[in-house]
């Protein structure tokens, strides 16, 4: 990941490899390296808001070029290393940290 560090290495130690797909036929499917964070944050921006999160939040942020993103819709699934399945709820494109997907675990199942 680039933007707030000058070196794009200082995020791979947070790095794990996240399964995607796609919640309507095809179903597609893709992975990629993100950094995962479990929780909200406690802090307020100085901006608006999108209001918090129900359920257990998750956040999901991945460079700004895997294609996997430019796919990915509200509803569709994540899948991490320890098989958690986090249910995309909110995606947004921030210039120096690449996608941020907000997420809850274990929301429901995929639509079939």
């Amino acid at each position: 990941m680039s933007g707030i560090f000058d070196s794009g290495a200082a995020f791979e130690p947070m790095d794990e490899l996240v399964k995607w797909r796609q919640d309507k036929a095809p179903h597609l499917e893709g992975s990629f390296d993100a950094v995962v964070l479990h929780g909200e944050s406690q802090s307020e921006s100085a901006g608006p808001t999108r209001g918090a999160m129900a359920a257990d939040p998750w956040t999901v942020v991945t460079e700004s070029n895997p294609a996997e993103c430019v796919g990915l819709t509200l509803g569709d699934t994540l899948e991490l290393q320890d098989g958690t399945i986090l249910t995309v709820q909110q995606i947004s494109r921030d210039r120096f940290l690449g996608w941020v997907i907000r997420c809850t675990s274990n929301a429901r199942v995929p639509r079939q």
